[in-house]
């Protein structure tokens, strides 16, 4: 239902890419699905599973990393393998550890480290910048199967493999930057 009211609203609005992709991943890989002219969705390796990010061509910021929250729980953008166990990695996550499950929800823009957010930040992005970010593109990845280490009490599990599903919907309009002389779409 969730997804049918985030998608959903960018289906019928005119100037919206929309891709939806799968793909696998086992311990240690990277995964990288190009999207748009310039886009670049990649799971990069941690140490007990994967962190999403979006990067733009050329340039090394994530563009994901404004997706909240911030503080308190796991980042939807972070994908662990402790995340889907209980407090203790005897069994599965029986609620003892707050932690996102099967669905992860991101935001991206090209404007992340230029006009929002950028090297000079000193302090939280605001709600109308969090706003901004997600109004030029969000997505979701959905787990559609996950292995896990073995349960080892007091230890956190690893993803040993996942095969998940993609949906991103971005802006086709061409963003301002704050920064004098400069747009991007």
């Amino acid at each position: 239902m969730v997804v049918l009211l985030l998608f959903g609203a960018c289906s019928h609005q005119p100037g919206r890419q929309q891709i939806t992709f799968k793909g696998e991943v086992r311990v240690g890989e990277r995964f990288e699905h190009p999207f748009g002219e310039r886009f670049l969705f990649v799971l990069e390796p941690s140490e007990f599973g994967w962190l999403v990010a979006v990067y733009e061509r050329g340039r090394p910021e994530d563009l994901t990393r404004l997706t909240p929250p911030f503080h308190f729980v796991p980042n939807p953008t972070e994908i662990e393998g402790w995340h889907f166990r209980n407090q203790d990695n005897t069994g599965s996550n029986d609620g003892s550890v707050n932690a996102p499950q099967g669905e992860r929800e991101f935001i991206f823009s090209s404007e992340v480290g230029r006009s929002i957010a950028g090297p000079a930040a000193h302090s939280q992005p605001t709600p109308e910048e969090v706003e901004c970010v997600r109004s030029f593109g969000r997505g979701a990845l959905y787990i559609d199967q996950l292995k896990l280490s073995p349960p080892e009490r007091g230890h956190r599990a690893t993803i040993l493999e996942m095969r998940f599903h993609v949906a991103i919907a971005r802006s086709h309009r061409v963003q301002k930057s704050a920064m004098p002389g400069t747009a991007r779409d």
